[in-house]
């Protein structure tokens, strides 16, 4: 089987605090697309669900890693 790729997963963690206000919602949106645009895929990670485990988004991170059919071949 071939060598899976790299991947390019980033998370970002969202914060109550630092995402009350337009400007900051405005940038974090711009980070995003940029990370986007170079292949990057980018998940959000909240407190409640990190102090509770994890578990949602340790599931996407597994289906992210999941080679496709077509990486099989």
């Amino acid at each position: 089987m071939p060598p899976i790729p790299a991947m390019r997963i980033a998370i970002e963690y969202d914060s109550k605090q630092e995402h009350s206000d337009e400007f900051q919602i405005a940038r974090d949106a711009k980070r995003r697309n940029a990370l986007q645009a170079i292949g990057y895929v980018v998940l959000s990670a909240r407190h409640r669900e990190l102090v509770t485990g994890g578990h949602q988004l340790c599931d996407h991170i597994a289906t992210i890693m999941r080679p496709t059919t077509r990486e099989l071949a």
